[in-house]
């Protein structure tokens, strides 16, 4: 995958575990950094390995503010 391409969009993430992650996608690490390339989202990181399928969501301004709301209230399991 390429992660990198994902960076600054809104994505949804469904994980080989089956939850699901969207929100805004902060940045990316190289896998020389951490062993595997990784997305960040909100302060959480998923690497290349756990991610089942990624896409770009394009939301309407109401809904991206709700996504963020969301993300500030959420709790990492």
């Amino acid at each position: 995958m390429k992660l990198w391409t994902y960076v600054g969009e809104t994505v949804r993430l469904v994980l080989k575990n089956g939850r699901i992650i969207q929100g805004k996608a902060w940045d990316w690490n190289d896998p020389e950094d951490v062993g595997e390339q990784e997305i960040l989202i909100g302060d959480q990181s998923y690497g290349e390995s756990q991610i089942k399928t990624i896409e770009v969501l394009k939301l309407h301004s109401d809904e991206v503010e709700r996504s963020k709301s969301q993300l500030n209230n959420s709790t990492p399991f």
